[in-house]
């Protein structure tokens, strides 16, 4: 075959395969991987989470002392109070015609430290105190790309609603309660108009979330205890499975991309060998080959340069996972069956992008190519 007299145009025109084929791969892998190491973690948080909700309008027993009883229970290791204004509202950072529209939440010091929020920038509102005019505030990471604040606006004068917050930094994420980046935290209290609901979020011991879930109600509301609901891992779930969803999505989307430029990079490179190859089809004619042994001839050297572009596309596939497993810390997760979709891709790209080739080959006429060859 013509591939392995000219090993140097059979490796360029299997490039594309093998990047596709390798794309392909290292995607799936790292798809697997990553939802692993996603389940994982959304696991472990819904594992170790439990909420408590109001069962009516709002208002309820939920509030600093009820806090103080649920930190005495057996398996309970941290306990948030805060109030959530049930409608988002208008947060202006002092610019012209620049504002959010973003959720609003009061709590203390206490309860914002224990649901362990990571900071872009600033401090947080487990340092400081209402000493001033105004109160302490962090926003969420989302309310301050909107309103492009920096931290060069710490200390800037925000108005929520109308009521007044001194920023105090901005929070990247919030682990048990991934919706706070896009809301405002307020300290204490404000004069933000209702409506408002308290609720609570409690972080247990791994294997003591249904025992806590199930006496929190007693602990809480002794005498109404129906007046609120407790809930073991909160939308948690719905949040994890969104962002694997999504993560999917993303994945495949690459994967076609990866496919396309395979098919391509074969049907050009070998589009360009039939034309130069033209007196070699002619002669083969000339000397009694068929239209179809022509076809037949390109077809299966585009398919095994697709195969062979696969099989090393699969090897660097499954070596570009384990090199970005091991730089994440992350345990790498093969998919046995990359060993075999990922041939039976070459197979499919070689023979897609041979078909043209083929077929323009096979309507070579002997004595227009060498007429041309001897021209």
């Amino acid at each position: 075959m013509a591939i392995f007299h000219k090993p140097a145009r059979s490796f360029l025109t299997a490039l594309g395969t093998v990047l596709a084929i390798a794309g392909i791969v290292a995607v799936t892998g790292l798809q697997a991987t990553g939802r692993s190491q996603v389940t994982d973690s959304f696991l472990s948080i819904e594992a170790t989470t439990v909420a408590l909700v109001p069962a009516g309008d709002g208002r309820g027993p939920i509030d600093a002392r009820a806090r103080r009883k649920v930190e005495r229970l057996d398996g309970v290791e941290a306990v948030s109070v805060y109030a959530i204004h049930q409608d988002d509202v208008t947060v202006d950072a002092g610019a012209p015609g620049v504002n959010a529209d973003a959720g609003v939440e009061i709590m203390d010091a206490q309860s914002f430290a224990a649901l362990q929020p990571t900071m872009s920038w600033g401090r947080d509102l487990t340092t400081l105190r209402r000493d001033g005019q105004y109160p302490p505030c962090a926003v969420g990471r989302e309310v301050a790309q909107v309103l492009g604040l920096t931290y060069l606006d710490s200390s800037r004068v925000l108005s929520v609603e109308g009521a007044r917050c001194v920023l105090a930094g901005v929070v990247r994420s919030v682990e048990r309660r991934p919706e706070l980046v896009g809301s405002v935290v307020m300290l204490d209290s404000t004069s933000v108009p209702g409506p408002w609901s308290t609720e609570m979020l409690v972080t247990v011991r791994p294997g003591a979330a249904s025992e806590v879930a199930g006496a929190l109600p007693l602990v809480v509301a002794p005498a109404a205890p129906d007046s609120v609901i407790a809930q073991a891992s909160p939308e948690i779930g719905a949040v994890r499975d969104t962002v694997l969803a999504d993560f999917g999505s993303v994945m495949w989307v690459t994967v076609a991309v990866a496919l396309i430029v395979g098919v391509l990079g074969i049907l050009t490179a070998t589009l360009l060998s039939v034309s130069q190859r033209r007196s070699e089809f002619g002669l083969r004619r000339a000397l009694g080959a068929r239209r179809r042994d022509v076809a037949f001839q390109v077809l299966a050297e585009s398919v095994v340069i697709g195969l062979l572009g696969s099989v090393s596309g699969v090897v660097l596939g499954q070596l570009a996972v384990l090199i970005a497993s091991t730089i994440r810390g992350w345990v790498p997760v093969m998919s046995p069956w990359a060993l075999v979709l990922g041939p039976l891709a070459g197979l499919v790209i070689g023979s897609a992008a041979g078909l043209p080739p083929a077929m323009r080959a096979a309507a070579i006429e002997p004595s227009t190519a060498l007429r041309d060859s001897a021209g």
